[in-house]
Protein backbone atom coordinates (compact mmCIF):
# COMPACT_ATOMS: atom_id res chain seq x y z
CA UNK A 1 0.00 0.00 0.00
CA UNK A 2 2.78 2.34 0.86
CA UNK A 3 4.59 1.41 -2.32
CA UNK A 4 1.46 2.05 -4.32
CA UNK A 5 0.88 5.41 -2.67
CA UNK A 6 4.53 6.31 -3.22
CA UNK A 7 4.31 5.32 -6.84
CA UNK A 8 1.07 7.21 -7.28
CA UNK A 9 2.45 10.26 -5.52
CA UNK A 10 5.53 10.19 -7.73
CA UNK A 11 3.33 10.07 -10.80
CA UNK A 12 1.36 12.99 -9.49
CA UNK A 13 4.54 14.88 -8.73
CA UNK A 14 5.96 14.18 -12.19
CA UNK A 15 2.68 15.21 -13.75
CA UNK A 16 2.66 18.39 -11.70
CA UNK A 17 6.19 19.17 -12.83
CA UNK A 18 5.15 18.71 -16.46
CA UNK A 19 2.23 21.02 -15.94
CA UNK A 20 4.39 23.62 -14.22
CA UNK A 21 7.06 23.50 -16.95
CA UNK A 22 4.44 23.78 -19.69
CA UNK A 23 2.84 26.68 -17.88
CA UNK A 24 6.13 28.54 -17.50
CA UNK A 25 7.66 27.56 -20.84
CA UNK A 26 6.40 30.69 -22.70
CA UNK A 27 7.71 32.88 -19.90
CA UNK A 28 11.06 31.11 -19.99
CA UNK A 29 11.31 31.49 -23.76
CA UNK A 30 10.30 35.16 -23.49
CA UNK A 31 12.85 35.76 -20.73
CA UNK A 32 15.57 34.02 -22.71
CA UNK A 33 14.72 36.12 -25.77
CA UNK A 34 14.85 39.32 -23.76
CA UNK A 35 18.20 38.27 -22.30
CA UNK A 36 19.64 37.51 -25.74
CA UNK A 37 18.22 40.74 -27.15
CA UNK A 38 19.66 42.75 -24.27
CA UNK A 39 23.02 41.10 -24.78
CA UNK A 40 22.93 41.91 -28.50
CA UNK A 41 22.01 45.53 -27.79
CA UNK A 42 24.83 45.80 -25.27
CA UNK A 43 27.28 44.31 -27.75
CA UNK A 44 26.05 46.67 -30.46
CA UNK A 45 26.44 49.62 -28.11
CA UNK A 46 29.94 48.51 -27.21
CA UNK A 47 30.84 48.05 -30.87
CA UNK A 48 29.41 51.42 -31.86
CA UNK A 49 31.09 53.21 -28.96
CA UNK A 50 33.70 55.56 -30.42
CA UNK A 51 37.33 55.26 -29.47
CA UNK A 52 38.90 58.31 -27.90
CA UNK A 53 42.46 58.52 -29.19
CA UNK A 54 45.01 60.84 -27.65
CA UNK A 55 48.56 61.51 -28.80
CA UNK A 56 51.22 63.58 -27.11
CA UNK A 57 54.98 64.12 -26.96
CA UNK A 58 57.01 62.95 -23.99
CA UNK A 59 60.79 63.54 -24.00
CA UNK A 60 60.83 63.51 -27.79
CA UNK A 61 58.72 60.34 -28.06
CA UNK A 62 55.22 60.47 -29.57
CA UNK A 63 52.83 58.31 -27.58
CA UNK A 64 49.34 57.09 -28.55
CA UNK A 65 46.67 56.38 -25.92
CA UNK A 66 43.32 54.69 -26.59
CA UNK A 67 41.12 55.60 -23.63
CA UNK A 68 38.51 52.99 -24.65
CA UNK A 69 40.88 50.01 -24.49
CA UNK A 70 43.38 51.61 -22.10
CA UNK A 71 46.33 50.84 -24.41
CA UNK A 72 49.36 53.11 -24.54
CA UNK A 73 52.19 52.69 -27.03
CA UNK A 74 55.18 54.42 -28.56
CA UNK A 75 54.72 55.50 -32.20
CA UNK A 76 57.82 57.41 -33.28
CA UNK A 77 60.20 60.17 -32.29
CA UNK A 78 59.35 63.75 -33.16
CA UNK A 79 56.92 66.56 -32.38
CA UNK A 80 53.66 68.08 -33.69
CA UNK A 81 51.53 64.89 -33.66
CA UNK A 82 48.22 64.90 -35.54
CA UNK A 83 45.69 62.07 -35.95
CA UNK A 84 43.77 61.46 -39.18
CA UNK A 85 39.96 61.57 -39.08
CA UNK A 86 39.63 57.76 -39.22
CA UNK A 87 42.44 56.93 -36.81
CA UNK A 88 44.48 55.27 -39.55
CA UNK A 89 47.42 57.69 -39.73
CA UNK A 90 49.51 59.85 -37.43
CA UNK A 91 51.52 62.73 -38.89
CA UNK A 92 54.44 64.35 -37.07
CA UNK A 93 57.59 66.35 -37.72
CA UNK A 94 61.22 65.62 -36.88
CA UNK A 95 64.67 66.98 -37.68
CA UNK A 96 66.82 65.32 -40.32
CA UNK A 97 70.19 66.84 -41.26
CA UNK A 98 69.11 70.20 -39.76
CA UNK A 99 65.92 70.21 -41.85
CA UNK A 100 62.44 69.63 -40.42
CA UNK A 101 60.59 66.84 -42.23
CA UNK A 102 57.04 65.43 -42.07
CA UNK A 103 56.58 61.76 -41.19
CA UNK A 104 53.35 59.78 -41.68
CA UNK A 105 52.84 56.57 -39.68
CA UNK A 106 50.23 54.00 -40.67
CA UNK A 107 48.79 52.96 -37.30
CA UNK A 108 47.35 49.76 -38.79
CA UNK A 109 50.58 48.42 -40.28
CA UNK A 110 53.14 50.37 -38.25
CA UNK A 111 54.92 51.52 -41.44
CA UNK A 112 56.20 55.09 -41.75
CA UNK A 113 56.92 57.26 -44.78
CA UNK A 114 58.40 60.72 -45.34
CA UNK A 115 56.90 63.63 -47.25
CA UNK A 116 59.80 64.20 -49.65
CA UNK A 117 57.85 66.16 -52.25
CA UNK A 118 58.53 69.51 -50.52
CA UNK A 119 62.08 70.95 -50.33
CA UNK A 120 63.01 72.91 -47.23
CA UNK A 121 61.82 72.59 -43.66
CA UNK A 122 58.22 71.47 -43.02
CA UNK A 123 56.40 71.38 -39.71
CA UNK A 124 53.07 71.77 -37.85
CA UNK A 125 51.15 69.06 -39.79
CA UNK A 126 47.39 68.73 -39.25
CA UNK A 127 44.99 66.20 -40.81
CA UNK A 128 41.67 67.25 -42.25
CA UNK A 129 38.75 66.19 -40.00
CA UNK A 130 36.91 64.77 -43.02
CA UNK A 131 39.45 63.08 -45.32
CA UNK A 132 43.12 62.24 -45.83
CA UNK A 133 44.37 65.69 -46.80
CA UNK A 134 47.16 67.10 -44.70
CA UNK A 135 48.21 70.71 -44.19
CA UNK A 136 51.56 71.89 -42.88
CA UNK A 137 53.91 74.87 -42.98
CA UNK A 138 56.83 74.89 -45.40
CA UNK A 139 59.74 77.30 -45.56
CA UNK A 140 60.25 78.59 -49.09
CA UNK A 141 62.35 81.24 -50.81
CA UNK A 142 61.33 83.64 -53.55
CA UNK A 143 63.23 86.65 -54.94
CA UNK A 144 65.77 86.32 -52.15
CA UNK A 145 63.09 86.38 -49.42
CA UNK A 146 62.41 83.46 -47.05
CA UNK A 147 58.84 83.02 -45.91
CA UNK A 148 56.40 80.35 -44.79
CA UNK A 149 53.56 79.00 -46.90
CA UNK A 150 50.83 76.44 -46.25
CA UNK A 151 51.00 73.20 -48.19
CA UNK A 152 47.86 71.10 -48.73
CA UNK A 153 49.06 67.57 -49.40
CA UNK A 154 47.32 64.25 -50.06
CA UNK A 155 49.74 61.41 -49.23
CA UNK A 156 47.62 58.86 -51.11
CA UNK A 157 47.33 60.68 -54.46
CA UNK A 158 50.55 62.69 -53.90
CA UNK A 159 48.76 65.85 -55.02
CA UNK A 160 49.79 69.14 -53.42
CA UNK A 161 49.12 72.86 -53.62
CA UNK A 162 50.54 75.89 -51.84
CA UNK A 163 48.65 78.69 -50.10
CA UNK A 164 50.43 82.01 -49.56
CA UNK A 165 49.82 85.71 -49.02
CA UNK A 166 52.21 88.01 -50.95
CA UNK A 167 55.48 86.73 -49.45
CA UNK A 168 54.03 86.99 -45.96
CA UNK A 169 54.95 84.57 -43.21
CA UNK A 170 51.95 82.44 -42.30
CA UNK A 171 51.71 80.71 -38.94
CA UNK A 172 49.83 77.89 -37.18
CA UNK A 173 47.53 76.57 -39.95
CA UNK A 174 44.47 74.62 -38.79
CA UNK A 175 41.39 73.09 -40.40
CA UNK A 176 37.90 74.27 -39.62
CA UNK A 177 35.95 71.70 -37.60
CA UNK A 178 33.99 70.58 -40.69
CA UNK A 179 37.08 70.40 -42.92
CA UNK A 180 35.66 72.89 -45.41
CA UNK A 181 38.26 75.60 -44.88
CA UNK A 182 41.79 76.33 -43.64
CA UNK A 183 42.81 79.09 -41.23
CA UNK A 184 46.20 80.69 -40.50
CA UNK A 185 47.51 84.09 -39.41
CA UNK A 186 50.43 86.49 -39.78
CA UNK A 187 50.15 87.86 -36.16
CA UNK A 188 48.01 90.76 -37.45
CA UNK A 189 45.33 89.12 -39.59
CA UNK A 190 43.56 85.77 -39.50
CA UNK A 191 42.98 84.37 -42.99
CA UNK A 192 40.52 81.73 -44.13
CA UNK A 193 40.73 79.82 -47.42
CA UNK A 194 38.47 77.22 -48.96
CA UNK A 195 39.88 73.78 -49.79
CA UNK A 196 40.94 74.99 -53.24
CA UNK A 197 43.09 77.73 -51.74
CA UNK A 198 40.76 80.66 -52.49
CA UNK A 199 40.80 83.37 -49.83
CA UNK A 200 37.27 83.70 -48.44
CA UNK A 201 37.71 85.73 -45.26
CA UNK A 202 40.18 88.08 -43.53
CA UNK A 203 39.86 89.06 -39.87
CA UNK A 204 41.72 91.87 -38.14
CA UNK A 205 43.04 90.20 -34.98
CA UNK A 206 43.19 93.31 -32.81
CA UNK A 207 39.72 94.47 -33.83
CA UNK A 208 38.02 91.08 -33.41
CA UNK A 209 40.07 89.36 -30.70
CA UNK A 210 41.52 92.24 -28.71
CA UNK A 211 44.79 94.14 -28.25
CA UNK A 212 46.82 91.04 -27.47
CA UNK A 213 50.36 90.17 -28.49
CA UNK A 214 50.07 87.32 -31.00
CA UNK A 215 53.11 85.20 -31.81
CA UNK A 216 54.05 82.66 -34.48
CA UNK A 217 52.76 79.96 -32.12
CA UNK A 218 49.34 81.51 -31.54
CA UNK A 219 46.58 79.23 -32.83
CA UNK A 220 42.89 79.94 -33.46
CA UNK A 221 40.33 77.13 -33.23
CA UNK A 222 36.53 77.40 -33.43
CA UNK A 223 33.99 75.00 -31.95
CA UNK A 224 31.58 73.21 -34.36
CA UNK A 225 28.76 75.67 -33.65
CA UNK A 226 31.04 78.55 -34.59
CA UNK A 227 30.15 80.65 -31.56
CA UNK A 228 33.35 80.13 -29.53
CA UNK A 229 36.98 80.77 -30.47
CA UNK A 230 39.79 79.10 -28.55
CA UNK A 231 43.10 80.94 -28.97
CA UNK A 232 46.32 81.84 -27.20
CA UNK A 233 48.35 85.04 -26.97
CA UNK A 234 51.40 86.37 -25.16
CA UNK A 235 50.89 88.08 -21.82
CA UNK A 236 53.65 90.19 -20.31
CA UNK A 237 54.12 90.56 -16.57
CA UNK A 238 56.86 92.25 -14.56
CA UNK A 239 58.53 90.11 -11.91
CA UNK A 240 61.38 91.48 -9.77
CA UNK A 241 62.01 94.26 -12.24
CA UNK A 242 62.12 92.06 -15.35
CA UNK A 243 59.49 91.39 -17.99
CA UNK A 244 58.29 87.78 -18.25
CA UNK A 245 56.26 86.60 -21.23
CA UNK A 246 53.75 83.76 -20.96
CA UNK A 247 51.41 82.17 -23.49
CA UNK A 248 47.88 82.45 -22.13
CA UNK A 249 44.75 80.60 -23.25
CA UNK A 250 41.55 82.55 -24.03
CA UNK A 251 37.96 81.89 -25.08
CA UNK A 252 36.06 84.40 -27.19
CA UNK A 253 32.27 84.21 -27.47
CA UNK A 254 31.07 85.53 -30.83
CA UNK A 255 27.58 85.91 -29.32
CA UNK A 256 28.51 88.16 -26.41
CA UNK A 257 31.79 89.46 -27.84
CA UNK A 258 33.38 88.74 -24.47
CA UNK A 259 36.89 87.29 -24.13
CA UNK A 260 37.86 85.35 -21.02
CA UNK A 261 41.23 84.03 -19.90
CA UNK A 262 40.81 80.38 -18.93
CA UNK A 263 44.36 79.19 -18.24
CA UNK A 264 45.48 79.56 -14.60
CA UNK A 265 47.54 82.54 -13.50
CA UNK A 266 51.32 82.22 -13.75
CA UNK A 267 50.91 79.38 -16.22
CA UNK A 268 52.66 79.14 -19.59
CA UNK A 269 50.64 77.29 -22.25
CA UNK A 270 52.63 75.60 -25.05
CA UNK A 271 50.06 73.36 -26.75
CA UNK A 272 46.33 72.76 -26.70
CA UNK A 273 43.31 71.30 -28.48
CA UNK A 274 39.58 70.86 -28.04
CA UNK A 275 38.62 67.61 -26.32
CA UNK A 276 36.98 64.83 -28.36
CA UNK A 277 33.43 66.11 -27.78
CA UNK A 278 34.32 69.84 -27.56
CA UNK A 279 33.03 69.98 -23.99
CA UNK A 280 36.53 70.27 -22.54
CA UNK A 281 39.99 71.51 -23.47
CA UNK A 282 43.36 69.77 -23.24
CA UNK A 283 46.43 71.97 -22.94
CA UNK A 284 50.06 71.55 -21.96
CA UNK A 285 52.43 73.90 -20.21
CA UNK A 286 54.35 74.71 -17.06
CA UNK A 287 53.23 76.33 -13.84
CA UNK A 288 55.33 79.41 -13.06
CA UNK A 289 56.80 79.02 -16.53
CA UNK A 290 57.55 81.44 -19.34
CA UNK A 291 57.50 81.28 -23.12
CA UNK A 292 61.32 81.27 -23.08
CA UNK A 293 61.30 77.87 -21.32
CA UNK A 294 60.03 75.99 -24.38
CA UNK A 295 58.30 72.71 -23.60
CA UNK A 296 60.62 71.10 -21.05
CA UNK A 297 59.01 69.96 -17.78
CA UNK A 298 55.52 70.39 -19.26
CA UNK A 299 52.40 68.46 -18.29
CA UNK A 300 48.96 68.11 -19.88
CA UNK A 301 45.88 69.45 -18.09
CA UNK A 302 42.15 69.35 -18.67
CA UNK A 303 39.82 72.29 -18.17
CA UNK A 304 36.21 73.13 -19.00
CA UNK A 305 35.44 76.06 -21.33
CA UNK A 306 34.14 78.09 -18.38
CA UNK A 307 37.47 77.69 -16.57
CA UNK A 308 36.21 75.12 -14.06
CA UNK A 309 37.27 71.51 -13.64
CA UNK A 310 41.01 72.20 -13.97
CA UNK A 311 43.12 69.15 -13.16
CA UNK A 312 46.35 67.40 -14.11
CA UNK A 313 45.83 64.79 -16.84
CA UNK A 314 49.33 63.61 -17.86
CA UNK A 315 52.70 64.50 -16.36
CA UNK A 316 55.86 65.06 -18.42
CA UNK A 317 53.97 65.47 -21.71
CA UNK A 318 53.09 68.23 -24.16
CA UNK A 319 51.47 68.98 -27.54
CA UNK A 320 48.24 67.02 -26.93
CA UNK A 321 46.05 66.04 -29.87
CA UNK A 322 42.87 64.00 -29.72
CA UNK A 323 39.78 62.90 -31.58
CA UNK A 324 36.85 60.47 -31.63
CA UNK A 325 37.00 57.47 -33.94
CA UNK A 326 34.48 54.66 -34.64
CA UNK A 327 35.27 51.24 -33.20
CA UNK A 328 35.78 49.86 -36.71
CA UNK A 329 39.29 51.34 -37.01
CA UNK A 330 42.27 49.09 -36.28
CA UNK A 331 45.55 49.88 -34.59
CA UNK A 332 48.42 47.48 -33.98
CA UNK A 333 48.88 46.51 -30.29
Amino acid sequence: MKEYLTSSNNKLIHSAHKINILNFLPALIFGLGISLLTGCIQNQNEESKPHQLFAWVSQGDIMLFDSTSGSLRFITQGTDPSLSFDGRYLASSFEQAKVRRISITDLETGNSSLVNEIPGSCYRPEWSPSDHELIFLALTRQDGINFRVIVVFNPITKTKKAIQVEKTNLFSPVWSTDGHSILAHDTQHLYEWDREGNLINTINLEADFGPYLFSAYSTFRKNPEGDIWLFDAVEETRISGRVVQRNVLFLLSTITGKTEKISPDYFNVNGYCWGPDYSEILFSGQENGSSAMGQDNSSIFRINPDGSGFFLWKENAYQPTCNNFPSTFKIIP
